[in-house]
């Protein structure tokens, strides 16, 4: 040994004064990273607020709100499914903004924006623990943040209460997984779990979340052939265990409760729908589009893509791609890009297929234009895109962590130095700039369709305005099709559409009837005849009705479900029983000249009428027919 000179190969340690201004640098980009990206969420939330406040009810909003109005909150209510949905997250959220009464659309509002901006936080802490506090996040961050795929199931609120608390729930579940896969520790897994059954709440997509942990354990946080990635998941068996019991609990419980979502219909068109979900639809919003929206449907815009757009658009993002793992690869920047597309693949097969059982045989293959079927996408193409351009952990750290208890933790990422050359910076911010314009007038024009008064938003706020003024007893008779489709009988008619509103009242009988006209405004209602009586016997007063009861005889024929008339006039007030075929009705009779309205169906004649001596009844004529507005031509 030669004294003074040290034989270790060990670098010696950096004098404190040097190492601390380099563990300021770090705390400050930590801070000015993540406090770039809270910014970056808060105006997201802020335009956000800006759209849903324009924004109102629509179609399934109707359905949710009465459903909880009419059972309360209870246990039985919150896990009673709708359209295949269990979801008594979206139940508890319904009966919440109910409770505002009126139709009031602020409480839903709110809901939208706090679930937004949860979801945006949530996924800033996901990305921070999957890659570190790296600058790099901020770009599959941004797509998040600015992408369409999100909004087309964001204004729509009964869609929202499915995905926003998936996309809160994936982000967390990730986020949990990852730190466990690093740490070792299993309160990270249980915490997981937690996060997925939150999803589970909200939206049976959230099943799909387990599989995207194995992926993440499997890939890239393990080493070495299938072999040895198989070892290292099977390391992991308690966290394992946890979900899957927590995935076969859920698929028990979705199975008994919920009926099957595959619908009957027409065959799939398996390549019309591939076209134009994945070819047109997924493609073009990726980079911003579409840029433009069919309006056949407001406020349901779909994507309307020329194909050779379409094309271009996958064109772009294929070489995109390929050229960022080219650079990141010349510059020693370990990703995981198979364990991204494995990703992406498999979200959006998994939702094609259950399109393609569930929507496409009923609504055909252009369903595929409708983005909210594609909207939990965008959560899974950003982890996608954060595997395939930022560096991960390093897998054995990770495998040793999970497989021994007691290991120690792993740090996140290092701090590789994966920036672009200096040379594709200024391609890559035109690029950004191109995309962020797309997005903005896409999203923008979306929102648009949403704040103008479409069919539905017209009809139901014109006949509130009319209840303002007076109240209302209108036939409980379907809506135009336009404002609810007659598919969703019985939430068609007034007396569900227009429950929350206390001064409209939809019966199924009663005297002097208004309806409601194609747009919503209340108006003398009147029976178009197809069988009807002929003139009474006694001149001047028809048929004359006392104690003793009268037939009525009606000639013709009406349809199964049908209204009958009796238009009459009563010397005071009092009852008659009123029998129709087997049915037989006990109702009241005003002083005066008036018409009595009662809904039926199957038989209905012969027409008998019986009073009292207290009062005199003159019946003029009986009708049964269909209930139209007054005026409409026989």
């Amino acid at each position: 040994m030669i004294p003074g000179v040290s034989t270790s190969t060990r670098p010696a340690p950096a004098p404190a004064a040097s190492r601390a201004p380099a563990r300021w640098r770090e705390v400050e980009q930590r801070h000015l990273v993540v406090g770039s990206a809270v910014v970056l969420v808060l105006v997201q939330t802020g335009w956000r607020a800006w759209a849903s406040a324009g924004a109102w009810w629509y179609a399934d909003d109707f359905i949710l709100l009465e459903d909880a109005r009419r059972s309360g909150l209870s246990l039985a209510a919150l896990v009673q499914p709708h359209d295949s949905q269990l979801m008594p997250l979206g139940r508890l959220l319904a009966w919440s903004a109910g409770r505002a009464g009126d139709l009031a659309w602020w409480p839903g509002a709110l809901q939208l924006v706090g679930l937004q901006l949860a979801a945006g936080l949530a996924a800033v802490w996901m990305l921070v623990r999957l890659a570190g506090p790296r600058p790099a996040i901020l770009a599959p961050l941004a797509f998040y943040l600015v992408s369409p795929l999100t909004l087309t199931a964001y204004l729509w609120w009964a869609a929202a209460l499915n995905q926003l608390p998936l996309h809160l729930a994936f982000f967390l579940a990730v986020g949990c997984h990852v730190t466990y896969l690093r740490t070792g520790r299993q309160r990270w897994a249980l915490l997981a779990a937690l996060a997925v059954t939150l999803g589970m709440t909200a939206y049976v997509k959230a099943a799909l979340v387990l599989p995207v942990l194995l992926v993440l354990s499997l890939g890239p946080f393990a080493s070495g052939g299938i072999p040895a990635r198989l070892r290292t998941v099977a390391g992991q068996w308690r966290a394992w265990a946890v979900y899957g019991v927590l995935g076969a609990s859920y698929a028990a419980a979705y199975t008994r409760w919920v009926p099957s979502p595959v619908a009957e219909g027409a065959p799939t068109d398996w390549s019309g729908l591939v076209r134009a979900m994945v070819g047109e639809s997924l493609g073009s919003v990726s980079l911003g589009g579409p840029w433009r929206w069919s309006t056949e449907n407001p406020p349901l815009l779909q994507v309307d893509v020329p194909g050779p757009v379409a094309v271009l658009s996958w064109v772009v993002i294929v070489a995109a791609l390929g050229a960022a793992l080219v650079v990141l690869r010349r510059r020693g920047v370990r990703t995981a890009p198979v364990s991204a597309a494995l990703l992406v693949v498999g979200w959006v097969g998994g939702a094609l297929v259950l399109v393609g059982l569930g929507r496409a045989p009923q609504l055909g293959a252009f369903v595929g234009y409708e983005l909210r079927y594609l909207a939990d996408s965008a959560m899974v193409v950003t982890l996608a895109l954060a595997l395939w351009c930022l560096p991960v952990a390093g897998a054995d750290a990770a495998t040793a962590a999970t497989a021994a208890p007691g290991s120690r933790p792993v740090a996140a990422p290092a701090r590789t130095r994966a920036g672009l050359p200096a040379a594709l910076r200024p391609v890559a911010a035109v690029a950004a700039l191109v995309l962020l314009a797309g997005a903005a007038w896409s999203s923008s024009t979306y929102a648009a369709a949403w704040h103008r008064p479409y069919a539905t938003r017209a009809f139901v706020e014109r006949a509130a305005q009319a209840a303002d003024e007076r109240p209302r007893t209108v036939a409980d008779v379907p809506v135009p099709a336009s404002v609810m489709a007659g598919t969703a009988f019985p939430d068609n008619l007034p007396s569900r559409l227009l429950g929350s509103l206390p001064r409209v009242r939809a019966v199924a009988a009663g005297t002097d009837l208004e309806t409601l006209d194609a747009g919503g405004t209340p108006v003398r209602a009147a029976v178009v005849a197809g069988a009807e009586s002929p003139a009474g016997p006694q001149d001047g007063c028809g048929y004359r009705v006392g104690a003793e009861a009268v037939t009525v005889p009606v000639e013709g024929d009406a349809e199964f479900f049908w209204w009958a008339t009796v238009s009459y006039l009563a010397s005071a007030d009092t009852t008659l029983t009123l029998g129709l075929g087997e049915r037989e009705e006990r109702v009241e009779v005003l002083a005066g000249l008036h018409t009595l309205f009662l809904r039926g169906e199957g038989g209905w004649g012969p027409v008998r009428l019986q009073g009292s001596d207290e009062a005199v009844v003159c019946v003029d004529s009986v009708r049964v027919g269909d209930l139209v507005p007054a005026g409409v031509p026989r």
